[in-house]
């Protein structure tokens, strides 16, 4: 029978406002150090994000391989080994 654990607790702090990628990095380094400066018994804290693929030409999400449009089919066939080469 399938049982449930939970473990890992944490806490997460999402900025309160959107933030542009150009942004990010620096917004949240700000919020790490506030944190730090006014929360006790933090053990660690880290700056963690998302990682989205999309497609250069068509902007649909990225899968293992291509399959959004010509232009991305053409180009990753263009730069795939063929089978027999593996």
């Amino acid at each position: 029978m399938k049982e449930k654990h939970i473990s890992g607790y944490r806490v997460v702090i999402d900025p309160y406002r959107p933030i542009s990628e150009k942004d990010a990095q620096a917004t949240c380094e700000r919020i790490k150090a506030q944190a730090k400066r006014h929360i006790d018994d933090v053990g660690y804290i880290a700056i963690e994000h998302d990682v989205e693929y999309t497609c250069s030409y068509c902007g649909y999400e990225w899968e293992d391989n291509p399959d959004c449009c010509a232009d991305a089919l053409n180009e990753w066939a263009a730069n795939t080994p063929e089978l027999d080469e593996l």
